[in-house]
């Protein structure tokens, strides 16, 4: 078959390429955010490193590795294998690692390893080696490590994902992620005000889809989420570990999230992972930045659950600010969030505003 008909299949799945493309050219990365989709929608690296350069007179390189439906877990890998295949290209990195409402993920190496609906981006970080682990270890379902070891066995990633596109069309057309998914046009995003990075999708369907998913989790938050009774059995301590050995640093850091959000990650289960989350990083001196003086309400987060895209400059150089100064002082008013609780949606999903005692979780 024809090179070029597989051409931008393994950049869609292997989502560390620009990072790599850069270690491969001797650059310094200054900054590399990590996390999901909401890294991707809310974070500018260049808006950020515009503010580091006019503090510092010296500018970065600042690099967004926000990614849907990506895991930790991946993350960790595709760090390793960077930091293998290019010796001394994380020293001097800060990795800054998303926790909304101060919890980081919290996929443990004896539990989800891959989301169910995306489990190529498994595939590509993973090496032969991490494959028993993957198998006797995780939690995933068996179609899920069936997808993700396909994958992983294939040297080109584009071959198995040309192979089952028909295949899973439909799965990542239900979940609006990647492959099969409808083509989301600019116009449609220009219309939304929303950024496709990272797997967002912005058109009339895709925004459905999500806001039902965010609905859903919401409302499901406790039956849905585990409390991790021990931090350092996560791969964002792996992370940690990976990243200092490496000579560079790991910064956690807040990200908008609207009503929906907020509630959720108030559930009694997240709240109990963002305790064991606090102690871990007080013992390990690791920094938590908010993002104090970014206003927002749900009028900011068209589908429920992405920063629109002209708000993301702003809420970018704000981090960037909160970064510099310190960043690490709790919100007015013992808030644990930076965005407004909307009442009506806590009503909605029969909720209750959380407790101004919560923010001891966070606000350490």
């Amino acid at each position: 078959m024809a090179a070029d008909k597989f051409k931008g299949q393994e950049k869609h799945v292997d989502f560390y390429h620009p990072t790599r493309m850069a270690a491969s050219n001797d650059r310094q990365i200054d900054y590399l955010f990590v996390g999901s989709s909401r890294v991707a929608a809310a974070v500018e690296p260049q808006a950020f490193a515009d503010v580091v350069e006019e503090r510092t007179g010296t500018r970065p390189m600042a690099i967004d590795q926000g990614k849907g439906y990506s895991t930790l877990v991946e993350h960790y890998f595709h760090l390793r294998n960077l930091a293998a295949d290019y010796p001394g290209s994380l020293e001097g990195t800060t990795v800054m690692i998303e926790s909304p409402m101060g919890l980081a993920q919290t996929n443990t190496w004896d539990g989800e390893w891959a989301k169910e609906s995306w489990p190529e981006l498994l595939g590509p970080p993973m090496r032969v080696g991490d494959l028993p682990q993957y198998v006797l270890s995780s939690t995933d379902t068996k179609e899920t490590k069936v997808a993700a070891i396909g994958s992983a066995l294939f040297m080109s990633t584009r071959y198995w994902d040309a192979l089952t596109n028909k295949f899973e069309g439909a799965l990542n057309r239900a979940f609006g992620a990647g492959k099969g998914a409808t083509e989301t046009k600019d116009e449609d995003c220009a219309e939304a005000d929303m950024s496709t990075d990272g797997g967002v999708r912005c058109d009339d369907e895709g925004i459905d889809i999500t806001r039902n998913i965010v609905r859903f989790e919401t409302r499901q938050a406790e039956e849905l989420e585990e409390p991790v009774d021990d931090w350092n059995r996560t791969a964002a301590a792996s992370i940690v570990e990976l990243v200092r050995a490496e000579g560079g640093e790991v910064v956690f850091f807040d990200v908008p999230m609207g009503s929906y959000g907020i509630i959720r990650f108030g559930s009694e289960a997240l709240l109990q992972s963002t305790e064991v989350f606090t102690e871990y990083r007080q013992a390990n001196g690791l920094r938590y930045v908010r993002t104090a003086g970014f206003a927002c309400n749900d009028d900011d987060f068209p589908d429920f659950a992405h920063l629109r895209h002209s708000r993301a400059e702003e809420y970018s150089r704000t981090l960037a600010e909160s970064f510099l100064n310190g960043g690490d002082a709790g919100y007015p008013d013992g808030r644990i969030h930076v965005c407004d609780l909307d009442p009506t949606v806590v009503e909605e999903v029969g909720g209750a505003e959380l407790p101004t005692n919560a923010a001891d979780a966070y606000n350490q």
